[in-house]
């Protein structure tokens, strides 16, 4: 008796160790899986983003918040690819702030950057919680979305634009700053 107890105790390990091995994590997979040449996302903190906004060298910087799930998001965002290429050498840096969370970054957001041909330098929150990020930008906005912010070149919000607007506004409201 003492033997079949042993035996059935090695073959439920054996068997253990055929089904690790046969059937391995699926987050290992789906991380190799998407893999992504989208290379122009960062993580930031508050302090990070402040920096940014402040430390200007002379130019002026146009942020965009937006979220893969809002219509109106998707809708403007060819927009902003082309005002990106447009000012490309102008005294202006462009900044896509993405808010969806952090988990959805490679499932969710790599992928409509790509759809999009978006060479955007794009950031999201360090954790979850974007609150204290978005009071960096403007401490009485809503939350409402897309939302845009224009600094000069001494990083002073200029501009505050609620809800989706088209390339000639955009690009109007950049050249009243810049020229």
């Amino acid at each position: 008796m003492k033997i079949n107890k042993y035996f059935l105790i090695a073959c439920g390990i054996i068997l253990i160790v055929v089904v690790i091995l046969l059937f391995p994590n699926k987050k290992n997979v789906k991380t190799v899986a998407n893999k992504s040449s989208y290379d122009n996302i960062w993580v930031i903190d508050k302090d990070q983003l402040s920096g940014l906004i402040n430390n200007r060298n002379g130019r002026a910087l146009f942020v965009n918040v937006w979220v893969t799930w809002c219509i109106p998001c998707i809708e403007e965002f060819p927009n902003l690819v082309k005002l990106h290429d447009a000012f490309r050498d102008k005294p202006i840096d462009f900044v896509s702030f993405n808010v969806n969370l952090l988990s959805e970054k490679d499932s969710l957001v790599v992928p409509f950057l790509e759809k999009n041909n978006s060479n955007l330098d794009v950031y999201m929150a360090s954790d979850d919680n974007v609150d204290a990020l978005l009071d960096v930008l403007d401490k009485n906005w809503t939350g409402a979305v897309p939302v845009t912010f224009i600094f000069d070149k001494e990083g002073k919000r200029q501009v505050s634009i609620v809800g989706k607007r088209d390339y000639e506004f955009f690009k109007a409201s950049i050249d009243s700053l810049i020229n």
